[in-house]
C-alpha cells in the first residue's frame, strides 16, 4: 500500500467525474458517480481531508453547471417510525443550505437550519425508520450519520499504524556537571506545584514512507502553553510547523523517511490552578489518510498549591 497523499479513491473518482463531464458529459455513469462522493462524506458535511474536499468541490462545479441543479423548487417531509418529525421548502435562495434533523445541540447560521428532535422518540430496542418525501422539482441529497459515545475511567494507547507516547518530564541539573539539564521522568500521578513549569515529551513510532502527519496534544486543565510557536524543541526528528491553540498543541510533520519512523518532541506547560486533572491522550494521524493513527494512553496530573 502507497502511504503517500496520491494514494487515494475519493480524490481519484474526482478526476475521473471531472474527465467525464467534460469528455462525455451524457455518460449515466455521471449520477452514479456523484451519488457515489455524496454518500462517501465524513459526518455529512465533508470527505476525509481538506485535500479530497476540495477536489470534490472542484468536480461537482462542473456537475453542476452542466446538470442545471441550481434551480430547486420543492417541499420536504421527513418522517422518523411515522412520525413526521420536520418539513421545510426549498428554492433557489437555498442552494447550498444544509438542513439539519439532530437530537443534539446545534447552532444556526445562515448555512444551516436546525431541526433538534428529542432522543427518546428513538427506539433503543429496535430499528429506526427513516422516511424522506420530496414533492416538486430538483435533486435533493441527504446523509444520516450516528455518533457513539463511551465512558472510560483511563484511555488506553492505541495503534492504528502509529505507536504515540507521551511523558511528563522534568529538567534538573546533573549531580556531575550542574549546569548540564538531564531529563528525570516522573510516575504517571505526577504532583507539581502550581506555577512551576515542566516539559511534555511526545514520541511518535510509525512507518518511513509516512507523510504529511499531525499530532495533536490536548493540555491538562489547570495548566497553560509556555512559549511561542517555535519555542519547542525535537529530541529526534524535526517537525514543519507548530500552533498553539486554546486547548492542546499541534505539531505537522512532512514525513518519517530522515529519521526512520521515530520522532521525539518536548515542549512546556505551565501549571496554575490547583486540582487533580486528566490529560487527553496526545494523538497522532496521517492528514491525507486519517485511517492511519494512534494515541497514547491517558494521563493524570495533580496541581498543588504553593
Amino acid at each position: 500500500m502507497n502511504y503517500g497523499w496520491l494514494d487515494n479513491s475519493v480524490e481519484t473518482t474526482a478526476w475521473v467525474l471531472k474527465a467525464m463531464i467534460a469528455i462525455d458529459p451524457g455518460n449515466e455513469k455521471i449520477v452514479e458517480t456523484v451519488k457515489w462522493l455524496i454518500e462517501n462524506r465524513s459526518n455529512g458535511y465533508y470527505w476525509t481531508s481538506t485535500k479530497d474536499t476540495a477536489s470534490v468541490l472542484y468536480a461537482l462545479s462542473d456537475y453542476l453547471y452542466k446538470s442545471r441543479e441550481l434551480s430547486p423548487d420543492y417541499n420536504v417531509k421527513v418522517y422518523m417510525n411515522n412520525e413526521k418529525i420536520c418539513e421545510f421548502n426549498a428554492g433557489k435562495d437555498d442552494v447550498g443550505k444544509n438542513f439539519l434533523i439532530t437530537t443534539e445541540e446545534k447552532k444556526e447560521d445562515e448555512n444551516r437550519k436546525v431541526f433538534k428532535i428529542s432522543k427518546n422518540k428513538l427506539r433503543k430496542d429496535s430499528g429506526n425508520k427513516i422516511e424522506i418525501i420530496r414533492q416538486g422539482e430538483g435533486e435533493l441529497y441527504y446523509s444520516v450519520y450516528m455518533s457513539a459515545y463511551g465512558y472510560a475511567d483511563k484511555l488506553t494507547a492505541q495503534d492504528s499504524g502509529f505507536t504515540v507516547k507521551k511523558e511528563y518530564v522534568m529538567e534538573m541539573p546533573s549531580a556531575k556537571e550542574s549546569f548540564k539539564p538531564v531529563q528525570i521522568l516522573y510516575p504517571l500521578n505526577w504532583d507539581v506545584i502550581s506555577g512551576k513549569q515542566f516539559k511534555v515529551k511526545i514520541t511518535l513510532d510509525g512507518k518511513p514512507e509516512y507523510q504529511y502527519i499531525m499530532i495533536e496534544d490536548y493540555i491538562p486543565a489547570g495548566c497553560e502553553i509556555v512559549g511561542e510557536a517555535d519555542d519547542s524543541k525535537w529530541l529526534k526528528g524535526y517537525y514543519s510547523r507548530r500552533e498553539n491553540r486554546d486547548n492542546r498543541v499541534v505539531f505537522f510533520l512532512n514525513d518519517l523517511y530522515q529519521t526512520d519512523g521515530h520522532t521525539e518532541i518536548v515542549y512546556t506547560l505551565r501549571a496554575e490552578t490547583p486540582g487533580i486533572y486528566h490529560a487527553l491522550p496526545a494523538r497522532a494521524e496521517m492528514m491525507y489518510n486519517p485511517h492511519v493513527k494512534g494515541n497514547s494512553d491517558e494521563r493524570v496530573i495533580v496541581v498543588k498549591d504553593k
